[in-house]
């Protein structure tokens, strides 16, 4: 006949009474809950994972390769204009497999390349490729970049996924490029890749002074223009949403932007949103 010291017997009790008491709240709902369970009372209840409860899982990943397309064609512009700021002629400035590459009109501004270009960015790595020249951007930038995007990328599943008001989401970062997300209790997997799938980027675009209001009524805009039509959620009745020939290229980006927040402008006794850049912005 087995024997257990007395001790050994109390613990087990405490023990199993303590898990009951724990589990309590996860057998009732949260009305049932705030009605009947004391404030000191645990009010959690246990939060059952997919092996348990079921629900969906997926596995991200970042689009760094179109993140680098768009930074290039920033780029380009912005040795166009540092070009033209210094004077200095060149040809056949372009963004292509991963650079930026340009040739210049005068071989005296040869010397001169790199010291406007690390004006451009301390970032960019200049290389001599013939006749012309290669810019790409270095490597520790390239690797801050990546952690930039993957940050940004977490915090943006996490703010999507908690639109569903599934609660303790799992979400983590594999790898370099990679997010798994796992949402116990959601059993549409649609859903959330339809929830994840829209796309989220601020970039800011200058008007064409080129393309007046007849033109963009009759449909004549140029190779370059796009036309945003205003949100007609800000108008008020009877106004009709006017539209807007905007230059395609992006002249900044969301990435450039490091703070944001509502204000009011003391002038015209109205609220606005104020916003600031970093350097290069």
């Amino acid at each position: 006949m087995l024997h257990f010291p007395r001790w050994k017997i109390f613990l087990i009790i405490s023990s199993c009474l303590v898990f009951i008491i724990l589990a309590i709240p996860s057998l009732m709902s949260e009305k049932a809950r705030a009605d009947y369970l004391p404030s000191w009372y645990p009010q959690h209840p246990v939060t059952l994972g997919l092996d348990l409860q079921g629900g969906s899982q997926l596995l991200l990943e970042i689009d760094f390769d179109a993140y680098m397309r768009e930074q290039l064609i920033t780029l380009v512009d912005d040795i166009r204009t540092a070009f033209r700021e210094e004077k200095m002629g060149y040809r056949n400035l372009a963004a292509t497999d991963g650079k930026v590459v340009f040739g210049l009109r005068e071989v005296a501004d040869e010397d001169k390349v790199e010291q406007v270009l690390k004006k451009v960015s301390p970032d960019l790595v200049v290389t001599k490729n013939g006749e012309n020249f290669d810019v790409t951007f270095g490597e520790r930038w390239l690797i801050a970049s990546r952690q930039q995007v993957l940050e940004q990328s977490l915090e943006i599943v996490d703010r999507r996924v908690n639109e569903t008001g599934t609660k303790e989401p799992i979400i983590q970062r594999q790898g370099e490029k990679r997010i798994l997300l796992q949402v116990p209790g959601l059993a549409n997997p649609e859903h959330l890749k339809n929830l994840l799938g829209r796309t989220a980027k601020m970039t800011f675009h200058l008007l064409n002074p080129d393309v007046s209001s007849e033109d963009v009524e009759r449909g004549m805009v140029p190779s370059g223009t796009r036309v945003l039509t205003q949100d007609s959620r800000n108008l008020r009745n009877g106004e009709s949403p006017r539209k807007y020939p905007v230059i395609s290229n992006v002249i900044l980006s969301g990435d450039m932007l490091v703070d944001a927040h509502t204000s009011f402008d003391d002038k015209n006794n109205e609220p606005v949103v104020t916003f600031r850049f970093n350097a290069v912005g």
